[in-house]
């Protein structure tokens, strides 16, 4: 009984706490690439698509899409299965544009023409962080010392444990 309520005393504390609620964190922000495979193309078996990403330097400035172009910069070296990518680490704040190959029996295919028609994508950034934070430290939560219990249990009750001293009650925001 004297656990039953020692629980019963922890809820009714952890009841009244107040916590604020954390938003989850923004999602960097990622590029879905999809294309159309060319005629007679069959991915799988090691044929597949490789999938490029260059930065502009400006809006009317990109790198030329010429096969061993070092402006661009391989995303997958495994041949993706179909005609679409994500590129999941984006340069955040840049101009960017994709191309894509084609492999089909070990042979890399001139890469397609650029992403967009050329015209590159602005890729977001993220917000910067909070500042000016402040808190203040708080001790732990003491729950009162447990009272004996009557001599007599109510009818239907049976005490299953004894516990003695208070129980510290601590909760974080996780």
């Amino acid at each position: 009984m004297k656990k039953l309520f020692s629980i019963l005393a922890i809820v009714a504390l952890a009841a009244g706490c107040a916590h604020s609620q954390v938003p989850p964190p923004t999602p960097p922000p990622a590029v879905a690439l999809s294309c159309t495979a060319p005629s007679g193309f069959t991915a799988g078996s090691g044929n597949g698509f490789i999938f490029a990403r260059a930065v502009c330097t400006s809006s009317t400035s990109c790198p030329a899409n010429t096969s061993g172009n070092t402006a661009f910069t391989a995303l997958n070296i495994t041949p993706a299965a179909t005609c679409s990518f994500t590129d999941a680490n984006p340069p955040q704040g840049k101009l960017v544009i994709y191309t894509a190959s084609t492999v089909q029996a070990g042979q890399t295919s001139n890469p397609s023409g650029p992403s967009n028609g050329g015209v590159p994508l602005s890729v977001p950034t993220l917000p910067g962080a909070p500042s000016g934070l402040s808190g203040s430290s708080q001790q732990a939560m003491l729950a009162p010392p447990l009272q004996p219990l009557p001599a007599a249990l109510p009818k239907g009750l049976k005490q299953l444990a004894s516990v003695s001293g208070p129980i510290a009650l601590r909760a974080e925001v996780k």
